[in-house]
């Protein structure tokens, strides 16, 4: 009875460990995917930061501010397609930072795009 037995089980294996082996590859794609997209987050945010300090400076403009957060992303290199915005009033500068994450599976996952906006008020010399 066991040899029969054996001889319906062939195979069994190796479909089992396809299914294993499926899932878990799944989830290391997924874990990496929810790495990269962490790491563009903060990228974007510390990049709308870095344009936000520059151009709250007293002689600062929403130019040097937009460089110099473009130049942030262009360092670490991680986020696609930054799209870089800012604004300046007498009191406030801001910086807003559009960057997508790059996606393990472009043509299967499409990631939304991040954004990250950082304020700030503007220096202003006053005499005492």
């Amino acid at each position: 009875m066991p040899a029969r037995r054996r001889a319906r089980e062939r195979g069994s294996e190796a479909f089992q460990f396809a299914a294993i082996a499926t899932a878990l590859f799944t989830l290391l794609i997924g874990a990496f995917q929810v790495a990269l997209w962490f790491i563009a987050s903060m990228q974007a945010s510390a990049a709308a930061q870095a344009g936000a300090q520059v151009a709250r400076t007293q002689y600062g403009t929403v130019g040097a501010g937009v460089d110099a957060a473009g130049s942030s992303l262009a360092a670490i290199g991680v986020a696609r397609t930054p799209a870089i915005t800012g604004s300046r009033t007498a009191t406030e500068a801001s910086i807003t930072v559009t960057v997508t994450a790059p996606s393990l599976l472009p043509r299967i996952l499409a990631l939304p795009p991040i954004t990250a906006t950082a304020y700030g008020p503007v220096e202003r010399v006053t005499t005492p």
